[in-house]
């Protein structure tokens, strides 16, 4: 019975921030650029096929971000 109770406790607070943040970020009004740039690095494991997929949505991702730079290392099954 605790853990439910907590769980009800936190998912109103959770709901509750959520309410408060809306009223200050309206729909289309945050700019990712203005955040500056960014450098994320990625890592990965897998086989030649998962390495095309991953380089591809990363390109997908920079090219809709210029702001954000994404330093991609990729292993292969062995290295994990």
């Amino acid at each position: 019975m605790k853990k439910v109770l907590s769980l009800i406790l936190a998912l109103c607070l959770v709901l509750s921030a959520a309410c408060a943040m809306a009223d200050t970020l309206a729909v289309g009004t945050y700019d990712p650029a203005s955040a500056g740039e960014t450098t994320l690095d990625f890592a990965w494991w897998g086989n030649q096929t998962r390495d095309a997929v991953t380089l591809d949505a990363c390109n997908y991702f920079s090219a809709n971000y210029p702001n954000v730079s994404i330093n991609v290392n990729a292993q292969s099954w062995n290295d994990y």
